[in-house]
């Protein structure tokens, strides 16, 4: 597995992101709370983060690469809440 760019995939119909850490293969998925879910690969790295209600916020607490996501957030002009 490799680290890559972080890439957002946007679904505003359901108001939901996904943001892609790296390319491993999801194996499991371990929901965090009502608005992130973690997608794990087989050794429990973090390879992707749904969020949920996008449009409230997202909350970056307890999220790998914080810094990157803050950006990414940032140029999509989408509110954070920590």
């Amino acid at each position: 597995m490799t680290t890559s760019p972080l890439k957002l995939e946007l679904a505003p119909d359901a108001n939901a992101g996904y943001v892609s850490l790296s390319d491993g293969e999801v194996k499991n998925t371990r929901k965090l709370d009502q608005s992130r879910l973690l997608d794990l690969d087989a050794q429990g790295a973090v390879v992707g983060i749904e969020f949920l209600n996008v449009s409230r916020g997202v909350d970056l607490s307890d999220l790998p690469r914080q810094r990157e996501l803050r950006q990414l957030f940032d140029e999509h002009q989408i509110r954070q809440l920590a």
